[in-house]
Order: structure tokens, then sequence, then C-alpha cells
């Protein structure tokens, strides 16, 4: 239980920074940088999935799929972040 709620504050901590970022690459208008985004976070979206296997119990049940969607989170916003700096964008401050 302990190790379930280090990961929610620390996956908190990583979200609340990351609000505060926006991609930048010179030479790209809003509307191309909005499609780039669209297209890596569909991308992030379609290969985050992340599944654990099965479980047995409802209380087992409810603490993995909590973890499971903190990982798939994790997963997305990696791939996001790696499809976004391979179309040669990075992160800056608002």
């Amino acid at each position: 239980m302990k190790r379930l709620i280090a990961i929610t504050f620390t996956v908190l901590a990583i979200t609340g920074c990351a609000s505060n970022q926006h991609y930048t690459k010179e030479g790209i208008n809003a509307e191309q940088s909005n499609a780039d985004l669209g297209y890596c976070e569909y991308e992030s979206t379609k290969h985050g999935y992340v599944d654990s296997g099965p479980r047995w119990g409802a209380s087992v049940t409810m603490a993995a799929g909590f973890t499971d969607g903190i990982k798939q989170a994790m997963r997305e916003r990696e791939i996001l972040m790696a499809c976004m700096k391979a179309k040669g964008y990075y992160l800056t401050n608002k």
C-alpha cells in the first residue's frame, strides 16, 4: 500500500511539473505544431497500453488496475516525448 501511495504522489508531481511546459520547434507555425502534437498523442495512446495479466479478487484487481493506469499514463508520456523529440521539438517552460 505504501508503494502505491508513493507511485501516486510521484505521478502527480510529474504531471504537475509537466503542465507548465510546452513543445517548441523553430520555424513551425501553430497549425503544424498542433498537428504534430495530435499525431504523437494518438501514437502514444495507441502504443502505451499496459496489461499486467490476470488477477483474482476484487481488492487485488482494483489495486492492480490503479497501478496499471499509472504505468500506462507514464508510458504514454514517454512515447509522446520521444515522438515529439524525433520530430525536432523540445520542451520549454511557458
